[in-house]
């Protein structure tokens, strides 16, 4: 799949966007940069990164972004094969 039709079918806009943050930050946010995202587009920070991961586990049955100790982390290699496939 494109790495388009792979957003449009399985990621919001603003789901999106999430993940293009994570991926210019080097796949780890702080809690704070992703609040402030969520905020920005009218979602809490939970249901924003729960709605990319129930997605995930549609698609790779697990987690995209797990919570660490000081923000999320995205899972690279779940991240490439989604869309880098």
């Amino acid at each position: 799949a494109q790495v388009g039709e792979v957003e449009s079918l399985y990621f919001s806009t603003v789901q999106h966007q999430c993940l293009k943050h994570f991926e210019d930050n080097g796949f780890a946010l702080p809690f704070d940069a992703v609040e402030s995202f969520a905020k920005a587009n009218g979602l809490f920070k939970n249901q924003l990164i729960d709605g990319i991961n129930d997605r995930c586990v549609e698609i790779l049955d697990d987690i995209l972004i797990e919570e660490v100790e000081d923000g999320f982390e995205v899972n690279t290699s779940y991240y490439k094969q989604l869309f880098l496939a």
